[in-house]
Parts: C-alpha cells; structure tokens; sequence
C-alpha cells in the first residue's frame, strides 16, 4: 500500500485516517495485483466474475489477517510461523516484507484508537481488547459491503 500519511501523523491526530480507510486502500491494492486474465479461462461471464471476487476476497482475508497479527506483534504469528512448512513461512515473511508500510500504519490505526479508549477511562488492557473486537466487527462489516457491492 502506497501511503501518503505516516504512522506518526495518524497517531498524533494530525490526518485522519479510519481503519476503514485502511481495508478500502487494501481492498484497491489486492484487486490491482490479481488480473482478470487469470480467469479469462471461465467462459460465463457471471461464473468468471464471481471467481475474480472470490479470489480477491481470500487473498484480501490473508493479507489482512497477515498485517493485523504482525500490527499486534502477536505471539499466534510467531506460532504459526513456526510450524509452517518452508513454503508456507516464505509466503508469510514475503507477505510481511511486502506490507510493512501497511503494518505500520495498521499499528498506528490501532494506538491511536487504544489511546482514545484509555482516556475514556479504560485500561490499557481493556482497551486493547474493545478495539480488537471493535476492528474484528468493523472488518466483517467492510466484507459484507464488498460482497454486496456492484462491481465490473
């Protein structure tokens, strides 16, 4: 993802930048890399549209699960990352190297809206809890909208 804004600029307030944002811009990168001709081979239009999509969305969910859990610096990464095969882990780290600025700016997204949890009088705990569940439904509502969206 090309950004504009750096993680310090979202943190600080100084631009505004939605975790919204971020899925639309993810979406709109993903979509750019697969090309249609790779399903050039579905001669029904509507089959053919409905694979691209379905393609798009999976590797959208991959990626995205990819950056949310590195923006986290989760230990369920390092997990799995351990018990990946060669080829699985090399898919994953060149995922990672290839999103590092969305990772941090995903990270970004995610202190600021921890910060705003915490003067509301949360815990830092607590805080990152609600904004984990918040981001998980958040994402299960962009999904749904890409689904429903009319797209070529």
């Amino acid at each position: 993802m090309r950004k504009k804004i750096t993680p310090d600029r979202i943190i600080n307030g100084d631009v505004k930048y939605s975790l919204e944002d971020f899925f639309k811009e993810l979406w709109k990168d993903i979509e750019a890399s697969i090309s249609r001709d790779d399903f050039a081979h579905i001669s029904n239009i509507k089959e053919r549209s409905r694979e691209y999509k379905k393609n798009v969305r999976e590797v959208f969910n991959f990626v995205y699960e990819t950056c949310f859990q590195a923006a986290k610096n989760s230990p369920r990464l390092k997990r799995i990352l351990e018990k990946a095969s060669d080829e699985e882990k090399n898919i994953i780290e060149k995922t990672i190297k290839s999103y590092k600025d969305s990772i941090d700016i995903l990270r970004a997204i995610f202190v600021r809206e921890i910060s705003a949890e915490i003067e509301k009088g949360l815990t830092k705990r607590q805080a990152a809890k609600f904004v984990v569940e918040r981001s998980k439904n958040r994402l299960i509502h962009f999904l749904r909208s890409q689904a429903t969206s009319k797209r070529k």
